[in-house]
């Protein structure tokens, strides 16, 4: 299992590619690293695979997303203080995010999905599809 990346590492303003079949493999590492830590979703990028995974925990459950798509912002936004795992020790930083967001993503057999999330689910989605494009919560802070 590969640890997390943690900031300042350059591999974290990585783009990540499409992901092109089900990365068993990755998808394992990621869920092993985030059910060892205190944290709500993780990308392939913080383990070091630049593919478009991301990971979200709700309650007992993993939803696996393989190249989500934020398909609608509100406009409604909200300043939250967010944590990363790939900022572990740094304190959480304030950043504004919207309060819903609608999300599609392929699952592990192929279908698509869409997932809406309001509140903390927004945000956590918000902030792993970001991952995805390079942009952590350094970029998005706001004090």
């Amino acid at each position: 299992m590969s640890s997390i990346l943690q900031w300042p590492d350059e591999r974290l303003k990585q783009v990540s590619r499409p992901a092109t079949g089900p990365c068993i493999s990755v998808v394992s590492e990621m869920k092993a690293a985030l059910a060892a830590n205190p944290g709500l979703g993780i990308s392939a990028v913080q383990v070091g695979h630049p593919v478009r995974i991301v990971i979200v925990k709700q309650g007992e459950d993993f939803i696996t997303m393989f190249n989500p798509e934020m398909m609608k912002l509100s406009s409604q936004t909200m300043r939250v203080a967010e944590g990363c795992l790939s900022f572990q020790g740094q304190g959480q930083q304030w950043v504004r995010r919207h309060k819903r967001a609608r999300v599609r993503y392929l699952d592990l057999e192929g279908q698509y999905h869409t997932i809406r999330g309001q509140g903390l689910l927004s945000q956590v989605l918000q902030h792993e599809l970001d991952h995805l494009d390079g942009i952590t919560i350094r970029d998005r802070r706001q004090d």
